[in-house]
């Protein structure tokens, strides 16, 4: 359970901001269905079954990861070029979901706060996910960091959403995963934080970490809401 006691008086926290990767939902479940997606594009060029594709290629990811996933799928002579695949993949209308109460969650933290979108990566790839899962219809204030040219673990995203909402950045408490890019983001911003343990970061731990630490973001607002 979240230490209380780690997070600043609540009276002071006027608007919370949320990353979206891993925090609201799996991002490894957003890498599945773009899999999905060019296994369809990829079956009737190469005239192998799509779910053998999908298959392969999804072991390829859960053992080794994103780096030149698709590399090995251009055939010789490569039947298309590796940009059309990564087109695809990018521009594919994702197949994910929220965590478990999370748009509840939303719901309760705008009740008491104002509440802020701000996530990394490739543009495309991120409005698309906003819009598959509904944030756009749950959160008024979305940042996107590649949108000003400021990846986290620069504050700027952070502090771009503390002015378009209103309020100090030592009213501002953000909640996200990453140990590397949002807490050292939200400290340089000079906003508390709460990391969450979900997603692909969550086996990472250090002696020196001085947020708030709760087991799911449902945990986290359960903390700010009660």
């Amino acid at each position: 359970m979240l230490d209380q006691a780690s997070l600043p008086n609540k009276s002071r926290i006027k608007a919370v901001l949320l990353d979206m990767d891993d925090t609201l939902f799996l991002e490894h479940s957003y890498v599945l269905s773009g899999i999905a997606a060019v296994a369809r594009f990829l079956a009737p060029l190469t005239f192998e079954p799509e779910n053998e594709i999908k298959a392969r290629l999804s072991y390829r990811f859960l053992k080794f990861g994103r780096r030149q996933l698709f590399d090995a799928e251009l055939s010789n002579p490569a039947v298309c070029r590796l940009e059309q695949i990564v087109d695809v993949y990018r521009n594919h209308l994702p197949q994910v979901s929220l965590f478990e109460h999370a748009a509840t969650d939303i719901q309760r933290l705008a009740q008491t706060n104002h509440v802020g979108l701000v996530t990394d990566g490739a543009m495309t790839m991120q409005t698309r996910k906003v819009k598959a899962l509904g944030l756009d219809k749950l959160i008024p204030h979305i940042v996107y960091c590649a949108e000003l040219n400021a990846p986290k673990p620069q504050p700027t995203a952070f502090l771009h959403a503390a002015r378009m909402i209103g309020v100090e950045p030592a009213q501002c408490l953000v909640i996200g995963d990453d140990p590397t890019a949002d807490m050292p983001a939200a400290d340089l911003a000079g906003m508390a934080c709460i990391r969450v343990m979900t997603g692909r970061y969550s086996l990472l731990r250090s002696d020196a970490e001085t947020y708030g630490i709760a087991s799911t973001f449902h945990e986290a607002v359960s903390v700010l809401t009660n």
